[in-house]
């Protein structure tokens, strides 16, 4: 199974590097109680451009160093369309190289979709989320949601066509406005801590085991934009398909946003 977050991966995170809000992101706002104050709408406006360098060090269970490197991330608003009367948001980045991800904005919540498509037997990739993974968008200090979905993931690659079906349990919690300082400068924050779950959808087999807490700025020029991530990941490997016994594997992902090159909120 193969995650986005964020994204990507980081499927377990919010829409991984980026949260969304009310106006556009040049604006300071009042620090509000709920977390509506980091969801920039404008981040989901057609012709938005965001271009910004993170650094990612990731650290393995058995590993006796971290190893840490620098992305360069992007975030394109490149269209809309509509689904099953629903307006879809196309986004572009380079976290979802297979096509678009879809999202949509519908009575205070902020929905995924899913990713990519299967325009050729070369190489594709879709993933499809029944229901839309869903983010609250104005959550009191200390709630909680939860969901339940399944994740289909599809691809070919040389004409083979795979497919693995998930059962993910996603929780949510925004736990209030914290000061964070990062190499951007001191921010007001908002903190959510997120737990996903996948099993496999015929065995039940647990295949994985996340937790994620994301500071997202709430005040100030980048406002919406994920500031900052700690996870900690286990998945888990089954020699064939009959097998119980599971081998775990486990890694932490520090994220950090150190760069912000192109920020234009439409």
């Amino acid at each position: 199974m193969y995650q986005r977050n964020l994204h990507n991966i980081v499927l377990f995170a919010l829409p991984a590097i980026l949260s969304a809000c009310g106006g556009g992101g040049n604006d300071d706002i009042a620090e509000s109680a709920d977390s509506a104050a980091c969801f920039n709408a404008g981040f989901y406006r057609p012709g938005t451009e965001i271009a910004f360098m993170q650094t990612q060090t990731t650290r393995a269970a058995e590993s006796v160093s971290p190893s840490t490197y620098v992305n360069s991330l992007f975030h394109r608003v490149v269209g809309e369309e509509e689904k099953d009367g629903v307006n879809i948001i196309l986004v572009d980045s380079n976290e979802d190289t297979f096509g678009h991800s879809r999202y949509a904005i519908e009575n205070g919540v902020l929905l995924y979709y899913g990713f990519g498509n299967l325009d050729t037997q070369i190489f594709s990739r879709k993933q499809s989320l029944t229901p839309a993974r869903t983010s609250v968008i104005a959550m009191q200090p200390g709630q909680v949601t939860t969901q339940n979905f399944v994740q289909t993931n599809e691809g070919y690659l040389k004409g083979i066509y795979t497919q693995s079906i998930s059962n993910v349990a996603y929780n949510r919690t925004f736990v209030g406005v914290e000061t964070v300082t990062t190499s951007l400068g001191q921010f007001s924050a908002c903190r959510f801590d997120i737990k996903t779950q996948a099993k496999e959808a015929d065995s039940g087999r647990l295949t994985l085991d996340a937790q994620t807490t994301s500071w997202v700025a709430a005040t100030g020029p980048y406002r919406g934009l994920s500031l900052k991530e700690d996870s900690t990941v286990t998945t888990y490997g089954y020699v064939d398909t009959s097998a119980t016994e599971a081998t775990k594997y486990t890694s932490t992902i520090a994220k950090e946003t150190i760069q912000v090159n192109q920020f234009d909120i439409k």
